[in-house]
């Protein structure tokens, strides 16, 4: 079975909005709905959950009558992993399907994303969706001066969605829970870093799937949108 979760836990502090980001109108629907609607209509999908802050939990259930794929609606955490892992909590007894996770603040998912990424899972435990970088990376240690300039042609931006293997994502998660100095970025690095010996395929995103971070991003995606009907 192949399920997806949709995180949309975050507060969205920095989008400058009382309401978190993920509720926001999009031209005409919330945010999240996008998500929801894409994982709703592609056929491979046989579930859906949707992870929410505490006091949007029950105004959320109306999804779970509008979308018949969406099966409940969970309190996320404070912080994206926390999410992460209320969702493998809710599947504690579950680690044979594959769990694909996607940021509602990505609206722009594709069908052709969720296909290819779900075509990585036939061959390996873990995948994620990337673009490639188009700028120059460098690193400064001491944010003051350039410390090492990357090769670009090596390196790629992460999006979402993730996918995973049920087991492989709580292994993973496990290991990591017992150092103190754990930190988490996304769950696919918390896969790399902490099961280095599972390999993780890389899928094609887009440059479109961007996640709402700031009003100007939500501004662009109307006017993207409007241009495209």
């Amino acid at each position: 079975m192949n399920i997806a979760a949709i995180l949309a836990g975050g507060s969205g502090k920095r989008f400058g909005e009382n309401t978190p980001k993920q509720f926001l109108a999009l031209n005409g629907k919330l945010v999240i709905e996008y998500s929801i609607e894409a994982f709703q209509e592609h056929a491979d999908i046989d579930e859906i959950i949707l992870v929410v802050p505490s006091d949007y939990v029950s105004k959320c259930t109306i999804f779970t009558a509008k979308y018949s794929k969406v099966k409940t609606v969970i309190q996320g955490g404070s912080e994206r992993y926390l999410s992460t892992l209320a969702v493998l909590d809710y599947y504690k007894n579950n680690d044979q399907d594959i769990l694909i996770l996607h940021d509602a603040a990505r609206p722009m998912i594709s069908q052709l994303i969720i296909s290819n990424i779900l075509k990585a899972m036939q061959s390996h435990q873990a995948a994620t969706v990337v673009v490639e970088t188009t700028d120059t990376i460098i690193q400064s240690l001491d944010n003051q001066a350039i410390s090492n300039v990357f090769d670009r042609s090596t390196l790629f931006n992460v999006q979402t969605p993730q996918a995973f293997r049920m087991s492989v994502l709580k292994n993973a998660f496990k290991i990591a829970m017992q150092h103190a100095n754990f930190k988490a970025t996304d769950d696919t690095a918390i896969v790399f870093n902490y099961l280095p010996q599972e390999k993780i395929a890389i899928v094609k995103g887009c440059p479109t799937n961007i996640k709402l971070t700031h009003q100007e991003d939500l501004r662009w995606l109307e006017k993207y949108m409007d241009s495209n009907l």
